[in-house]
């Protein structure tokens, strides 16, 4: 649930006209864009190694 809440808030931000940095400031506009992006694609690479553990293990234990 916090992925997909993580997921569709950033989607909201990078669409937003509403930014820390607006987007109209050529060459700096999008860092904080790039920031929220970058934030949730580490977030849900922390994410898909557990879930990658989790089925790891799950699959050890059922054969």
């Amino acid at each position: 649930m916090k992925t997909i809440i993580l997921i569709t808030a950033a989607l909201i931000y990078f669409v937003s006209p509403v930014d820390a940095i607006p987007d109209f400031l050529i060459g700096i506009g999008f860092v904080d864009d790039g920031a929220v992006i970058a934030y949730v694609f580490s977030a849900l690479n922390e994410d898909i190694e557990s879930f990658k553990t989790w089925k790891e293990e799950k699959d050890r234990t059922s054969q």
